[in-house]
């Protein structure tokens, strides 16, 4: 089931200053889990680039498989803001950062670009499998924003804009695809990963002394919501019945039998 963080309410003075401060509490998982394709196949004979010359000049030679894997969402899948009030005239417009650490400790990024110009990370316990991935945002009833993953590291995901009073929630959603990285030399299965790719923080944000009534604003997220993506179901194939096309012999005779 999807949920929503919301925030703490605290209202404290310094001095005669008043600060309100809304604060997102406590780590969460958000499992981005796979609908379709169930399994994936990855095969020596078909997936070769030596094999295939021309498969080799593709630029989706590390997208075998070059179609995103569908997932549905559970647990906490972003932060509400609502019930965020103001008692200034004007209202300050907040100015979220969000940001994206990598989980290092599961993925190590690579020179390689996926047909969408996403970075391919390698799985450190699969070091022959690599999977590139894209998160997308949601507010309201928008219609879902896929952001682009042009980074190796941390990079910064996008800075929300959001209004005091706007209750429109932020929902985040996955979608990833698998890439061979090396061939199979043996028939193996993968039964279905969880992959932790990262976590989605809440950059501090606050004002001082703002309108009239110079209150002061603070947003802050102490915890922190990590991505986690669980993959279908993997096979390699090692042997597989091929035919090759060799283009270097030319003009073979060969003797037909008189009839």
């Amino acid at each position: 089931e999807a949920t929503i963080k919301r925030a703490k309410f605290t209202n404290g003075f310094s001095g005669i200053n008043r600060i309100i401060t809304y604060t997102f509490e406590g780590s969460s998982t958000m499992i981005a889990s796979a609908t379709t394709p169930e399994q994936i196949l990855f095969s020596k004979a078909r997936d070769n680039t030596v094999i295939d010359p021309s498969y080799s000049n593709n630029v989706q030679q590390w997208s075998v498989f070059n179609n995103w894997i569908d997932t549905t969402v559970s647990g906490d899948t972003g932060y509400s803001f609502a019930g965020f009030s103001c008692v200034s005239n004007p209202c300050a417009q907040m100015q979220l950062p969000l940001r994206f650490y990598l989980d290092s400790a599961i993925l190590e990024a690579t020179s390689m670009r996926s047909a969408d110009n996403q970075v391919i990370f390698k799985i450190r316990q699969h070091p022959e499998l690599g999977v590139s991935f894209q998160l997308g945002m949601k507010k309201g009833i928008e219609e879902v924003k896929w952001l682009s993953n042009l980074q190796q590291e941390d990079f910064l995901l996008t800075t929300l804009q959001i209004y005091f009073g706007d209750a429109a929630d932020i929902s985040f959603k996955v979608r990833a695809k698998l890439h061979l990285l090396k061939l199979p030399t043996e028939n193996t299965e993968l039964p279905t990963m969880k992959l932790n790719l990262g976590q989605i923080k809440l950059q501090s944000w606050g004002i001082n002394n703002w309108g009239r009534t110079k209150v002061s604003y603070r947003v802050q997220d102490v915890g922190s919501l990590t991505v986690q993506l669980k993959t279908p179901k993997i096979y390699f194939i090692q042997q597989q019945r091929q035919c090759i096309l060799n283009s270097t012999y030319k003009k073979i005779p060969v003797t037909l039998k008189s009839v």
